[in-house]
């Protein structure tokens, strides 16, 4: 698994710039940097590109990043809190009697932590609930990395949901989802 998602972050972003030139294994095979076993994980990520290609704000370098940071094996993690916690993103709370702390995970993946991290930056510029959240977030006081960490914490779940079910996201469902659930963003999107 190790090698699979060092080859995905190595080489991958170059043919997520073209996914038709990933095609069969004998596409790669004129590659000297991919072997046949290898080539099968590139193809498998390109078939996933579509997925997240429905978020026009993040390049295709961030594609292959995502792509990189779920890896090819969709039982990997069982929820989303699995991913949010290998992630980095999930707030870590410590208690001990009376006391209650919440802070920031370290014990994460870097690499996934700074994806996901990147992506939420990127949505707040296209993406209306993103940055309604993101100012909420800011209004309540956070700093700037707080509040896009938990925003990359709502897109992990709403990512996973999509990786899972093999569906691109629709921001209008995603809005429809919030206005069923009674979510406060909706009054602030709709203010």
């Amino acid at each position: 698994m190790a090698n699979v998602e060092c080859l995905l972050q190595a080489s991958f972003a170059e043919f997520a710039l073209d996914p038709g030139r990933v095609g069969t294994n004998e596409d790669l095979g004129s590659n000297n940097k991919l072997k046949n076993q290898d080539a099968c994980p590139l193809i498998f990520a390109a078939s996933r590109l579509s997925l997240f290609k429905s978020r026009p704000e993040a390049s295709d370098k961030t594609h292959a990043r995502l792509i990189a940071a779920l890896g090819d094996d969709r039982n990997r993690f069982d929820s989303a809190d699995a991913l949010q916690c290998a992630a980095g993103i999930a707030p870590l709370t410590e208690q001990s009697g009376k006391s209650r702390h919440v802070r920031r995970r370290w014990a994460a993946t870097t690499f996934m932590m700074q994806t996901f991290f990147e992506y939420a930056g990127l949505s707040i510029k296209g993406c209306a609930w993103a940055k309604a959240f993101y100012q909420s977030q800011l209004a309540k006081g956070k700093s700037s990395s707080m509040a896009k960490r938990s925003l990359a914490f709502k897109w992990i779940r709403i990512i996973y949901h999509c990786w899972k079910t093999s569906t691109p996201y629709d921001e209008a469902t995603h809005l429809n989802r919030l206005a069923q659930q009674g979510s406060p963003l909706v009054h602030k999107l709709t203010a």
